[in-house]
């Protein structure tokens, strides 16, 4: 079951769109009850709480027309009782051919930029209940145009039992992004 108040095409953020891992991706993305590894980070920060080693994570991905996707991400599990993770999450394009609407005429290159860094916190509060939040820097640059902004997630996990995991997540809240 997946109740969901997800609305595609409300951000210009491309890198928010597109899923981090293999195992996650996998699954359709339906792994926010499932998280408990690093790529928890990305889909309900709760998850984190179950990654009981220093872990560390580098993708790269050539993506659709000379696009590439870039993540890394490591968790520290051994403050007190509260784990951290910090993740940088890239999207970028160099060199892309600018054309008009009207014509296809080459009119030069351009490059577009979009990074989110996550820093993350989860503590779990009883045995089977964990919660965890992700405060985001959010960066898009188009051409000589750069705007930023500040977001977080929030997420839960309840253990039921060992068949049965319960999740919540909410992500991408935050501000408009503003130019600088």
């Amino acid at each position: 079951w997946k109740i969901s108040a997800y609305s595609k095409g409300t951000t210009g953020v491309t890198v928010l769109k597109i899923p981090v891992g293999a195992r996650p991706v996998s699954l359709g993305g339906a792994y926010v009850a499932v998280s408990d590894d690093i790529y928890a980070i990305e889909y309900n920060p709760a998850g984190i709480i179950d990654v009981n080693n220093h872990t560390i994570t580098i993708l790269g991905n050539l993506y659709l027309l000379d696009t590439k996707k870039s993540y890394i991400g490591y968790i520290y599990p051994d403050f007190k009782d509260i784990k951290i993770g910090i993740s940088s999450n890239l999207f970028y394009a160099n060199d892309t051919i600018r054309i008009s609407q009207w014509s296809s005429e080459d009119k030069g290159v351009f490059s577009i930029y979009d990074s989110i860094t996550n820093l993350s916190l989860a503590k779990r509060f009883f045995e089977k209940f964990a919660l965890g939040v992700n405060l985001k820097y959010i960066h898009q640059s188009i051409n000589n145009v750069s705007a930023r902004s500040i977001g977080f997630d929030a997420g839960g996990l309840y253990q039921y039992n060992k068949e049965l995991n319960l999740g919540i997540s909410i992500r991408n809240l935050g501000i408009k992004l503003k130019e600088f």
